[in-house]
């Protein structure tokens, strides 16, 4: 058995008879692993209240703090230990906490590092109980991520009931109550904060108000495939104004639409991200060469921008559906290998051909789709790619 020391605070938030406990300190995260389980199991039975550990969640929070040295992660995580926790709590004063522990690597936790799943299941996983994660899963499991060095404030309740601990996951994820869109406006967008944050806003997709929207995400953000490329003032080079800001607008609601589980909104933007960096490494001959002369190529075009991000979102969500996922929960590679299937053996020459006019409606729409799914039939059944192509030009 492990002995565990630290030194911390003593909290009886309430005065008078206190039942319930809480010891404050600060500790690595890198230690935290070993000493906090995430499953409420009993026996073997999980009789738990804790979610799945979701990847995509751990990987946001992950480039949350790699995204900027002074982004840091003040709330604390909240723990259980004590009673029914086979921590055996030798002493407890006023600064100091000390209890024996069984300190294991998680079991699921080399799978969650790599990222291989979309979700964690610790569901029916025999763990040694010890100290029991309330609420921040997803902050201590990002952190750790990002560098086992990292610390974060703990807030551990003493002695907690099961019920006890089901009542606090249930008021701090249903009863807080985030700041209002208005009021978060009116931060981001006085003249005090404005430049300072934009940037930062902008590169962990924060979208609230006039300063960081969903246009200077793609236009600024380093993961963006339309980096630089937007037609508005803000490109500065006039040469390189090729992508319609209405396009990257319709594909956002779209998706927005289409969607389901969206935890936050730089899960969406993230989405789109990894969909078109695929499809540029795909045709990437004719992205450039677009780049150099919009009129190159149907590649950056609304319509077309607008329909392959449908056509892709069909096929996402036949493969979601088949693997019991979400979309939104699907790794990037996930989603490029739906991208490389979907529209991975489209010749270059598709973009490149003339197009009939009168696309960018939502019957051109539907036309570039077919058109699409023609090219691929043929190309399947040994035809000229281009036969019966109703996109094409005459």
């Amino acid at each position: 058995m492990e002995k565990y020391k630290n030194t911390g605070i003593l909290l009886e938030q309430r005065e008078g008879d206190n039942p319930l406990r809480c010891f404050v300190f600060i500790e690595e995260v890198g230690k935290l692993i070993h000493l906090a389980t995430v499953a409420r199991l009993d026996d073997g039975n999980s009789i738990g209240y804790q979610r799945l550990i979701k990847c995509t969640k751990v990987k946001s929070i992950e480039k949350f703090i790699a995204s900027n040295k002074n982004n840091i992660i003040p709330n604390a995580i909240t723990l259980a230990i004590g009673k029914e926790l086979n921590c055996n709590l030798d002493k407890l004063e006023n600064s100091k906490i000390e209890f024996e522990y069984e300190e294991s690597k998680p079991p699921f936790l080399d799978d969650l590092m790599a990222c291989k799943n979309s979700t964690v299941n610790t569901e029916g996983l025999k763990i040694e109980k010890k100290a029991l994660i309330i609420d921040g899963q997803h902050r201590l499991y990002g952190l750790y991520k990002n560098n086992p060095k990292n610390k974060i404030l703990v807030t551990a309740i003493i002695n907690p009931e099961l019920a006890d601990q089901a009542f606090q996951y249930i008021v701090i994820n249903q009863k807080s109550q985030s700041a209002s869109t208005v009021d978060v406006k009116s931060v981001i967008n006085s003249n005090e904060y404005k430049n300072d944050l934009k940037d930062r806003l902008i590169e962990v997709g924060i979208t609230y108000g006039n300063t960081a929207t969903i246009l200077d995400y793609f236009n600024s953000n380093r993961n963006s495939p339309f980096r630089g490329i937007l037609d508005w003032q803000n490109t500065e080079d006039k040469t390189k104004r090729i992508v319609q800001l209405n396009a990257i607008e319709q594909v956002y609601k779209y998706c927005n639409l289409e969607i389901r589980g969206i935890a936050d909104e730089t899960q969406l933007l993230e989405f789109i991200s990894i969909i078109w960096n695929k499809i540029k490494t795909l045709f990437i001959n004719t992205w450039e060469k677009t780049i150099e002369n919009k009129r190159y190529s149907n590649l950056l075009k609304k319509a077309t921008i607008i329909s392959v991000t449908e056509f892709i979102v069909r096929e996402a969500k036949i493969v979601a559906r088949q693997s019991k996922k979400q979309i939104l929960d699907l790794t990037s590679t996930e989603i490029d290998e739906i991208v490389q299937n979907s529209i991975g053996d489209l010749p270059d020459e598709f973009f490149t051909v003339p197009w009939q006019g009168g696309l960018d409606t939502s019957a051109g729409r539907e036309i570039i789709k077919a058109s699409i799914d023609i090219v691929l039939e043929n190309i399947a059944y040994r035809y000229e790619w281009n036969q019966k192509v109703p996109v094409i030009k005459k």
